[in-house]
């Protein structure tokens, strides 16, 4: 295609010419020595004494994070342990007088606040008699009050010997101990040391806001363990109401036995009947497809 062009459009597609040559500074290439080149067998040697301690130290994205998890929760326990040998808490100026007439209501009041302001969540009532304490323990715990669930306790950091506050590692609580998939949104008491199934079947009637057990089993005791009166169950026995009612369920027992057995005869004989017609049905349909159609001759 380029020889048909014009010629001064054949001069743009001419080669370049070549460029000159121009004499090394060093030395020329065919007098230049390259460097020599030996083979690695003789360090071998001084690999297999090598120590793995001068390998270049790598860290995947996930042993980073897991070291850096470790250093936060050993950086918590040594704060924890400080705290703790710096706790007193019978040296607590803000303490109350008694601590065996002391009530902690947590979940409604916010009184008690830590340095930064933020509330704990609980609150501190000191009664005058212990027995208005012990009533107030024993009835007000999980009743709900303005709509929410409070959990009553007593004071333990001077009444429970070893006690550790849930910021030291203890507690009773569930609801505070970390993230929001680890916390307990459901009310009422939490022991660590039992697990949420055993502490919802272990709520009683007077932790829920009713009366207290000890009257339940009076009454129990009372109206002789099942609620029915004594004196009702001895009139009823002398008057022989019991015998004969006994003997009046037993008669109706049988007869409703005997009718389900002999409705279950019934129901298997309909079923015997059902299958040995739907046996002749399929014989006779056998014996219609095996017959061969008749043949018919053309005259």
């Amino acid at each position: 295609m380029t020889a048909k062009l014009p010629p001064d459009l054949l001069e743009l597609f001419s080669p370049r010419p070549p460029l000159p040559y121009v004499k090394p500074l060093d030395k020329d290439i065919p007098t230049r020595k390259g460097p020599l080149v030996s083979t690695i067998s003789q360090y071998i040697e001084i690999l297999k004494q090598a120590s793995s301690d001068d390998k270049p130290s790598t860290e995947t994205p996930m042993q980073k994070k897991d070291r850096i998890k470790r250093e936060r929760e050993e950086k918590a326990r040594l704060k924890i342990e400080e705290d703790l040998k710096n706790w007193e808490p019978h040296k607590n100026t803000k303490a109350t007088e008694d601590p065996y007439k002391t009530l902690i209501v947590s979940r409604l009041i916010k009184f008690v606040q830590d340095a930064n302001g933020k509330s704990r969540g609980y609150a501190f009532i000191e009664y005058e008699n212990e027995s208005d304490f012990r009533s107030a323990y024993h009835r007000a715990d999980g009743a709900r009050i303005q709509g929410k669930r409070v959990v009553v306790d007593v004071e333990r950091g001077r009444t429970v010997k070893d006690w550790k506050p849930r910021r030291l590692g203890g507690g009773l609580g569930g609801t505070r101990i970390g993230a929001k998939d680890i916390n307990h949104t459901y009310s009422g008491r939490f022991d660590p040391k039992r697990g949420p199934n055993q502490e919802r079947e272990s709520l009683s009637v007077d932790q829920r806001g009713s009366y207290p057990r000890s009257r339940d089993n009076k009454r129990q005791r009372d109206y002789g363990g099942n609620g029915v009166d004594d004196r009702y169950r001895t009139n009823r026995s002398r008057n022989g109401y019991d015998q004969k009612s006994s003997r009046d369920r037993d008669r109706y027992r049988d007869d409703r036995d005997d009718r389900g057995r002999d409705y279950g005869r019934e129901r298997d004989r309909a079923r015997e009947r059902s299958r040995s017609r739907e046996k002749q049905r399929d014989r006779y349909s056998y014996r219609e497809r095996s017959k061969s159609p008749k043949r018919s001759y053309r005259r």
